[in-house]
């Protein structure tokens, strides 16, 4: 491994390096050792990861540490462009308690500007009169001229430019979102905090229990009532007759997924929704407007994503244990596991208030942000609080460095300093005494912290007259937006079925053979990459090359065993089809990005560059017929690798080509020359992509087309495909 990062590997870039970890640090450093020049980013005040590991006494210590090696250049970024003065001021005022700290001077370049009552540090007397307080604010809020950019025109806020941080949304969140529910103003909890706790996914959870017996027919249907999802009793009928279905899994394989040698837990809970009949159009809105199908959608999205979490590790399991395993795992293990995970796969924007942790909330920014229940012993946590039972697998005497995983007052005011500087206009901090005893009683001296600022009010000031409201406009509908080649691929073919796996999380059924087309490509790209370094690989190497690059996590061992010899006779193939070649190669595996005026960028890597034989410069892309795309969408997809690569290299490549890899059909399927044309017209695509994905218009295909027929989403797509 040495001999094959030394001198490749010239630069390390490393973002965040206040939060690396011992091990982590270890590999930078090696890296550095080998001749790697070293950039890092970072921020020693937002040190805010210690209860996982992460130790910032390396960005602290970073000068003398790698001042050893290599001279160090220090450049302190000392200007907040993101919030007013006040804000700007009240986070130095806390972060400076704080000792060994690397040191800013914080000014404040914002446009923002700075009112009396803006940033406000309130005491109630209970919790539910802080909530009732935060709901009504909200909607007050709501409307407010507010200028994203100092250029830039006033728009209103809405829901979506609010956020609640908390410092745990389990001991928190409960009389916050039981009042934002009776004030009627949609919210959503970011990444997967709480998602045990929503109505629709208890629902889906006891249904999954269901296939384990753990819970009767009745208590699934009376979860899906209790969920208001619009579904009738003949829907739920349906439903449970999948589940019925799906217990007896050989029955089931032939009635729905002919040819499955294992059940997939993913297939089922897809097949329920299909049975339902579940739209997210039609689901009530309950004065939410049309947000409420979208944030239902999300959190099934992310439940989703939960059964693929499973899977990954219990999919060859056999069906019947695989179900006990699942449902058990579901009542006594995923809530606690799942509560304080910051981020979900899926990136769903609804218009709605986002509810979060205030770790899950670092390098977001909002117009508005409340800190509540800045209660003793709640933010701060006391000592001991976290992770009571660590210490019960090793001892505390075996981890070196142990204190840096427990509480301590340094990183809890760093993380009421990383809330604090999410704001850019509004900050509101709370407290009112728990009703569980004085263990909570008590205001934070964080809060105190807060409330002993001069830009601090304790009381909101009397409400001008002369504040006239704007329609609310959200800001998702203007930011850049950022696609990988992989998720433009699934946009050019579906729209709709971008925004359920992208937007919504929705995740597809295992495939015994996911693995093989990433391998297929990673024993390619081996074998340009030893071209390019002068070694033309034979054929009799095939077989190694294969074994080393392959992994397939879902396989039976039938099953791999087949799809190992396929890709070994495809690479043979290849071998022997393209090996005078090789020496033509000049880039393997070309990092791209692609910008396109109107805010898009789009990231990925281009498989091939190599010359052709007539002399002309050619991009080449691996595909296989298992992931077969439409032809349009395969050449949009290359004059797009045409434009990140003159971008990069101020080239315009002659040629693009598709070669196919599957043993029995490897060659190209496709080549020609470049077409100016279509690259104006895949400009135009990529904005309109960005519009689309900006404005959530992101429609089914008007008419079933190739695409439908292969995807996994077409149950809860379609309305042919309903029961």
């Amino acid at each position: 491994m040495r001999d094959h990062v030394e001198g490749r590997c010239r630069h390390v870039f490393v973002d965040e390096f206040q939060d690396v970890n011992p091990v982590q640090e270890r590999i930078v450093r090696a890296m550095v050792n080998l001749g790697a020049k070293l950039t890092v980013v970072g921020d020693d005040d937002q040190a805010i990861y210690g209860w996982r590991g992460s130790d910032n006494r390396f960005i602290t210590g970073f000068g003398k540490r790698y001042g050893q090696i290599t001279p160090v250049d220090v450049v302190r970024l000392e200007e907040s462009f993101r919030s007013s003065p006040g804000i700007v001021s009240l986070a130095q005022s806390v972060i400076r308690v704080n000792g060994n700290r690397l040191g800013k001077r914080t000014v404040c370049a914002s446009h923002q500007t700075y009112q009396h009552g803006d940033v406000l540090a309130m005491a109630f007397d209970s919790p539910e009169d802080e909530a009732l307080w935060i709901a009504q604010k909200i909607k007050s809020l709501v409307g407010t001229p507010f200028r994203d950019k100092c250029d830039g025109s006033e728009r209103g806020i809405s829901y979506s430019d609010i956020a609640i941080l908390l410092r745990s949304a389990k001991a928190s969140a409960g009389e916050i979102a039981s009042a934002l529910r009776m004030a009627h103003i949609p919210f959503v909890v970011s990444g997967m905090t709480g998602l045990f706790d929503r109505p629709e996914v208890v629902a889906a959870a006891a249904s999954m229990r269901y296939l384990a017996d753990l819970v009767s027919a009745e208590d699934v249907r009376a979860s899906w009532m209790r969920a208001d999802l619009g579904l009738s009793g003949s829907d739920l009928d349906a439903g449970i007759e999948v589940l019925d279905l799906a217990k007896e899994f050989d029955r089931y394989d032939r009635a729905k997924r002919a040819n499955c040698e294992l059940l997939s837990l993913q297939r089922v809970f897809l097949d329920l929704l299909e049975a339902f009949g579940l739209r997210e159009e039609r689901i009530p809105n309950a004065d939410l407007g049309p947000v409420r199908g979208e944030i239902v959608y999300a959190s099934l999205g992310k439940f989703s994503q939960v059964i693929l979490d499973f899977e990954r590790v219990c999919y060859l399991h056999e069906a019947a244990r695989k179900c006990v395993s699942f449902g058990r795992w579901l009542e006594y293990e995923a809530p606690r596991l799942y509560e304080e995970v910051s981020e979900s796969r899926g990136h769903a924007t609804p218009d709605a208030v986002i509810v979060s942790t205030v770790h899950a909330a670092k390098g977001k920014e909002w117009p508005a942000v409340f800190i509540p229940q800045m209660t003793k012993n709640r933010f701060p946590l006391s000592s001991g609080q976290r992770g009571r039972s660590k210490w019960h697998v090793l001892p505390r005497a075996a981890v070196r460095d142990s204190g840096r995983y427990d509480i301590n007052i340094a990183e809890e005011r760093r993380l009421l300093y990383v809330a604090i500087t999410r704001a850019k206009k509004w900050l509101f901090a709370s407290f009112a005494p728990s009703p569980e005893g004085s263990f909570h009683n008590g205001p934070s001296p964080l809060f105190a912290q807060v409330r002993a600022s001069d830009w601090a009010l304790t009381a909101e000031p009397t409400v001008r007259g002369d504040c006239v409201k704007l329609t609310p406009t959200s800001l998702h509908q203007s930011p850049n937006v950022m696609l990988s080649f992989s998720q433009l691929k699934y946009l050019l073919e579906c729209p709709y079925s971008f925004k359920l796996r992208f937007l919504y999380g929705f995740e597809s059924p295992p495939n015994e053979g996911l693995g093989y087309g990433r391998g297929l490509h990673d024993a390619v790209k081996e074998i340009h990459r030893r071209a390019l370094e002068g070694e033309i690989v034979g054929q009799d190497e095939a077989a190694e090359i294969v074994e080393r690059n392959t992994y397939l996590p879902f396989a039976s061992s039938v099953t791999k065993a087949r799809l190992m010899r396929a890709a070994e006779e495809a690479l043979t193939s290849y071998i022997g089809q393209e090996a005078r070649s090789f020496k033509n190669v000049t880039h393997v595996e070309l990092p791209l990005t692609i910008t396109v005026a109107g805010g898009v960028t789009v990231t990925g890597r281009i498989d091939l560059v190599k010359r052709l034989d007539a002399g002309e410069e050619a991009i080449v892309d691996f595909k296989s017929k298992k992931r077969a795309q439409a032809e349009s969408v395969s050449r949009q997809q290359l004059h797009a690798y045409v434009i990140g690569h003159e971008q990069l290299t101020g080239r315009r490549v002659d040629v693009v080509e598709v070669h196919n890899l599957d043993k029995d059909d490897t060659g190209v399927v496709l080549r020609e020359k470049v077409d100016e044309a279509l690259i104006e017209a895949t400009r135009i695509s990529l904005r309109k992509a960005g519009d689309a994905i900006r404005s959530r218009k992101l429609p089914r295909l008007a008419v079933e087309g190739d695409a439908c027929k292969t995807c996994d989403f077409r149950g809860i797509c379609r309305d042919d495909h309903a029961k």
